[in-house]
């Protein structure tokens, strides 16, 4: 069925371009034919036999994947210097990227999931025909660029539902594959029309690498991948959002206590014994989305008891993506679950601490400079399980202890707090 959709839409665009080709010669002559109004209906819009051409590029994944796929926007650029670019994310996500430089619109797409109950199904069979026709009578890209590594068959779907005549795609990563592997009508190399098989990588290579090899895919001269670092653009009012600083005691500390994922999540407790083991603290900032606000109450008034000396700020569901990321880019260090957090701090440059298991150890953390960030985690054999534990709790994160991330704290703090914020920020 996703077949009969892509052919349908690359019918419907070699339609167009026949009429684009015939009435650029006697444009004068469908317009006394069809009328004003129909005519500029059929070519949607009086533009339609010079219209731009338009490229999508569809990243349907988590904020951090977002965040390590930025640096490569305007490399992308640099490829298809004449096409009015599309950059469709998910809809929370929309506020991170829409100030990108390098794309000429950002768009939200939603994946939708496929549900259990029994109405689900013809629900979202539904829902799923609405998108299709939306993507064949809707923008018309030439260009689609899916450059997610390992998607899963629900994102596969959407990609389907925004077929053109080339795709640009990977294949040969079946992590998040079902048992069995993918439908055949949702195979990668299926729905796409260029296709690069990375089956021959370590699959917990860093998403970074896999980025750069995409670009080289594409045509990019890009070779290394300290020229795709990610970025993150603000304004001046996210800038302005994040002035705390200017009042708040120092060493400012930021602390991002919850990931999307509750298995990833460190306890409570860990975080009251490492804020006692901190040697210097002038301000507690807590970071995070509105679904961890109970958590980070109970965190502050924790942080509150075990340092009472200490302030203790809370802008947890208090701000949008851009503000978090500005927020966290006045912070001296930043200590982090395996959150999207971590890869803003680590891309604002400030000095990180993470902590993580061996779920997909590798392939989305540790980078950057080591010297200035650092991942704790207890090593075991069965590191690369994509969080499919066999054991009663991720004993490779729930080891680390309070002792150590403090120990780590306290390093990077007394290397890097007397320097000038110009003198890491950003690096």
């Amino acid at each position: 069925m996703a077949m009969f959709w892509r052919r349908l839409a690359v019918f419907g665009e070699e339609f167009r371009n026949s009429f684009r080709r015939f009435f650029s010669r006697q444009d004068a002559t469908a317009t006394s034919f069809f009328g004003d109004g129909a005519c500029c209906w059929l070519f949607r819009g009086a533009n339609f036999v010079n219209r731009t051409r338009e490229l999508l590029i569809l990243r349907p994944d988590n904020i951090g994947d977002v965040v390590l796929f930025s640096g490569c926007l305007e490399h992308i650029r640099r490829l298809y210097p004449d096409y009015r670019i599309t950059l469709a994310v998910q809809p929370h996500i929309v506020n991170l990227v829409e100030l990108c430089p390098w794309v000429d619109r950002v768009t939200g797409v939603r994946v939708r999931r496929r549900g259990r109950s029994l109405l689900s199904a013809p629900i979202q069979a539904v829902a799923r025909g609405v998108d299709r026709l939306r993507s064949v009578f809707g923008n018309r890209y030439e260009v689609v660029l899916f450059p997610l590594k390992s998607p899963d068959p629900d994102q596969l779907v959407l990609l389907s539902n925004h077929a053109a005549p080339e795709v640009f795609g990977l294949t040969g990563c079946c992590v998040n594959a079902p048992e069995g592997g993918y439908p055949a009508a949702l195979a990668p190399d299926k729905l796409c029309t260029h296709v690069h098989d990375i089956s021959g990588a370590d699959p917990w290579r860093h998403e970074l690498a896999t980025n750069l090899e995409y670009l080289e895919f594409l045509g990019s001269p890009v070779k290394d991948v300290r020229d795709i670092g990610p970025v993150v653009w603000l304004s001046d009012a996210d800038h302005a959002f994040s002035r705390f600083k200017d009042s708040a005691p120092s060493p400012i500390v930021g602390v991002f206590p919850c990931s999307f994922d509750p298995r990833k999540n460190w306890g409570l407790d860990n975080y009251v014994n490492w804020a006692k083991s901190l040697e210097m603290v002038g301000t507690f900032v807590i970071f995070g989305a509105a679904a961890d606000r109970n958590m980070a109450s109970a965190l502050a008034d924790s942080l509150h008891e075990a340092r009472p000396s200490v302030a203790v700020i809370n802008m947890v569901g208090q701000t949008t993506l851009r503000q978090l990321a500005a927020g966290i880019g006045t912070c001296d260090i930043l200590f982090s679950v395996d959150s999207a957090g971590l890869h803003l701090g680590i891309a604002a440059g400030i000095p990180t601490v993470g902590i993580m298991g061996g779920w997909h150890f590798g392939r989305f953390a540790p980078w950057g400079d080591p010297a200035r960030h650092r991942i704790i985690t207890h090593h075991l054999p069965c590191f690369g399980c994509n969080l499919m534990c066999h054991r009663q709790r991720h004993e490779c994160l729930h080891a680390v202890t309070p002792s150590e991330v403090a120990a780590c704290c306290n390093e990077l703090l007394g290397v890097f707090y007397h320097k000038q914020p110009s003198d890491h920020r950003g690096e």
